[in-house]
């Protein structure tokens, strides 16, 4: 397919959100756990790019988590290619949960005890 946009959210600041829940994939740093996890969290598929060193940490450990549950895909940042970036994400799942699904979870009682 097109790239029909390309958002650099290191210079898009607050703006971004609406390119994060508008877009179809996300293809994102290793090392960004936070857009990896906001990506995850607007339920869109994501492709992490790997750098050739990382050093395992609890970071690490759960971008590994993310991909073993096939949740998000990750890809040699220096080697890569449309074909690659495609067969990426098509194999993915996305999470069962939503966030929108885990507040509601959280706020139901309450909502009930005030009827």
């Amino acid at each position: 397919g097109v790239i029909a946009k390309f958002v650099d959210f290191a210079k898009a600041g607050l703006s971004s959100a609406t390119a994060l829940f508008g877009a179809d994939a996300l293809i994102v740093t290793e090392d960004s756990l936070s857009m990896l996890s906001e990506g995850l969290a607007a339920g869109r598929p994501v492709v992490a790019l790997r750098p050739k060193k990382t050093k395992r940490s609890e970071f690490t450990e759960t971008v590994a988590y993310q991909i073993g549950q096939g949740w998000l895909g990750s890809l040699p940042i220096g080697t890569i290619n449309a074909d690659m970036v495609a067969a990426a994400l098509i194999g993915l799942r996305l999470p069962e949960w939503t966030v929108k699904g885990f507040i509601a979870e959280k706020i139901a009682p309450f909502l009930k005890a005030a009827d």
